[in-house]
C-alpha cells in the first residue's frame, strides 16, 4: 500500500484524501463481507440452497465486471475512464467476496459430510483437520495467483487486452455452466 500511495500521490498527483478513501473503503465494507459469509452458511436462499446461489451470483458478477472492461478505449475522456474502470473494479471485488465468503464455509460442510454428522465436524480433531484444509487451500490459491499472472500475460501478448478479457469472461462462463448441475445436491 505504501508504494501505491507514493505513486498515486507523488507521481500521478492524485489528491491524498482520495487515496486515503480508496485504502479505507474495504474496511468500511468488511462487516458486510462477514454478514454475507454468515448468511450463506446459515440461511437458505429462495431456491432452498445455502452457498451455491452466492457463488453463482459472484461468478456472474465477475463475468459482468470483465465484460465492462471491453469497451474502454483511449478516446474516452480520462475522468470517465477512471470512474468507469473503478466501477468495474468494485463490481469485481463484490463478486470475489461473494465467492470467497461462501466457498470458505463450504470446506466445513464438506468435512462434516465426510465424517457423517455435524457434531463430529465440530470436535477438536476435526477442527485441526479443518485448519489443515484451509491452509492447503489458501496455499494453493496463492500459488494459482502466480499461474494466473503468467497466463494473463500470455493472453495479453497473444490476443491483446480486449481478446484476453473476453477469453477470461468466456472461461468463467464455461465454469459457471459446468456448475449448474451442482444445485441438485442437498444442503448446497
Amino acid at each position: 500500500v505504501g508504494t501505491l500511495n507514493r505513486v498515486l500521490i507523488v507521481e500521478l498527483g492524485v489528491a491524498a484524501w482520495l487515496v486515503a478513501a480508496m485504502v479505507a473503503l474495504p474496511l468500511v465494507f468488511a462487516p458486510f463481507r462477514a454478514l454475507v459469509g454468515f448468511r450463506s452458511d446459515v440461511h437458505r436462499s429462495v431456491l432452498g440452497w445455502r452457498r451455491v446461489p452466492y457463488i453463482w451470483s459472484g461468478t456472474l458478477l465477475q463475468i459482468a465486471a470483465l465484460l465492462m472492461l471491453v469497451p474502454v478505449a483511449a478516446s474516452w475522456p480520462k475522468a470517465l475512464s477512471v470512474v468507469y474502470v473503478m466501477a468495474a473494479q468494485a463490481l469485481s471485488g463484490i463478486a470475489k467476496d461473494l465467492n470467497k465468503m461462501s466457498a470458505k464455509g463450504a470446506i466445513k460442510a464438506v468435512l462434516a459430510s465426510a465424517t457423517g454428522d455435524q457434531a463430529a465436524a465440530n470436535s477438536t480433531n476435526d477442527d485441526t483437520r479443518l485448519f489443515r484444509w484451509v491452509a492447503i487451500l489458501t496455499g494453493s490459491k496463492n500459488a494459482l495467483k502466480g499461474v494466473g499472472f503468467f497466463l494473463g500475460g500470455v493472453l495479453l501478448a497473444a490476443f491483446g487486452f480486449n481478446g484476453a478479457v473476453g477469453l477470461m469472461a468466456a472461461g468463467l462462463a464455461v465454469a459457471f455452466l459446468l456448475t449448474l448441475n451442482s444445485g441438485n445436491q442437498s444442503n448446497r
